[in-house]
C-alpha cells in the first residue's frame, strides 16, 4: 500500500514543504507522485459542457430565425393573395403572422443577452405583449364580423391555394413547438407559446378558406367565422398573459 507523504524535505534549505495532496497525481504503475495539472484536467468536463450548451443555443437561434424568415414568407404569400382577391379577412391574419414574427424576433433577441437576465425577460415580455396586442386586435375584427357580415367568397383553386398556405404555417409552428419542447429557457418558452398561439390563429383563416367552396350557406359563414376569430383569438390572448405573467415571477422571484 502506498502511503502519501505529508510533506517533502529540501535538504538544501532545511525546510519541510507541506503537500497539499489535491495538487498531486499518484501514478500507481510508476509509483511515483508528479505534479498535477488535475484541476484543469476537472475544468474541462464543465468547459466542454459549456460549449455545448453554446452549441445548441447558438443552433436554436439559426432554427428560430429561419422560421421567422418562413413565417414572413408566408404571411407575404396571404397578404398577395387578399389584396388580390380581395378578402380583408386574409389581409388581417396575414398583418397577425407579420405581428407574431415581430414577437418571436424579440424572444430570439433575449437569447442573445442570456448573460443579462433583467434583459432577457424584457425581451420575453415584449414578445407578450405584442402576442396579447394583436390577439385582441384580431378579437376585435372577429367581433365585426357579427355588425357588419363579411361574405367572403374565393375560387376553388384560390381556396385551396390560402388553406396550402395555412397548413404550411400551422405545420411550421407546430414543428417548432416540437423543437423547443426540452428547452427550458424562457425565450425557449416564448416562442413554443408564440407558435401555438400563432397555430390557432391560422386554423380561422383555413376554415373561412374551406367554408367558402365547400358550403353553399354563404349566410353563416361571417358568423361561423367570426366565432372561430373569437375563439382562437381569446386562446391566443391568453397565452400572451401567460406569458407575461411567467416573465413578471422571475422578476419577482431574484428581487
Amino acid at each position: 500500500m502506498i502511503e502519501y507523504p505529508d510533506a517533502f524535505y529540501n535538504s538544501q534549505t532545511s525546510i519541510s514543504y507541506p503537500v497539499n495532496i489535491f495538487d498531486t497525481y499518484l501514478h500507481h504503475e510508476r509509483g511515483v507522485f508528479m505534479n498535477s495539472s488535475w484541476r484543469t484536467q476537472l475544468k474541462q468536463p464543465n468547459a466542454s459542457i459549456g460549449r455545448s450548451v453554446d452549441k445548441r443555443r447558438r443552433r436554436t437561434i439559426r432554427i428560430t430565425g429561419a422560421s421567422c424568415m418562413g413565417n414572413a414568407f408566408v404571411g407575404l404569400g396571404k397578404l398577395l393573395i387578399g389584396i388580390a382577391s380581395p378578402s380583408l379577412f386574409t389581409c388581417v391574419s396575414a398583418c397577425y403572422t407579420f405581428g407574431m414574427v415581430i414577437a418571436k424576433g424579440f424572444a430570439v433577441a433575449g437569447m442573445f443577452t442570456e448573460k443579462d437576465e433583467t434583459v432577457q425577460r424584457k425581451y420575453c415580455r415584449l414578445s407578450g405583449v405584442i402576442l396579447i396586442v394583436a390577439s385582441a386586435c384580431y378579437i376585435l375584427y372577429s367581433l365585426r364580423l357579427f355588425i357588419f357580415p363579411e361574405h367572403t367568397v374565393f375560387h376553388e383553386y384560390v381556396a385551396i391555394g390560402i388553406a396550402a398556405i395555412t397548413f404550411a404555417e400551422i405545420g411550421l409552428n407546430i414543428s417548432g413547438v416540437l423543437r423547443e419542447r426540452k428547452n427550458h429557457s424562457l425565450p425557449g418558452q416564448s416562442v413554443k407559446m408564440i407558435n401555438l398561439a400563432a397555430s390557432l390563429i391560422s386554423l380561422v383563416l383555413t376554415q373561412t378558406a374551406l367554408l367558402s367552396f365547400a358550403s353553399d350557406q354563404v349566410d353563416a359563414h361571417p358568423t361561423a367565422n367570426g366565432f372561430m376569430g373569437i375563439l382562437m383569438g381569446t386562446a391566443a390572448t391568453i397565452i400572451g398573459m401567460l406569458l407575461v405573467v411567467k416573465t413578471k415571477r422571475q422578476s419577482e422571484s431574484d428581487h
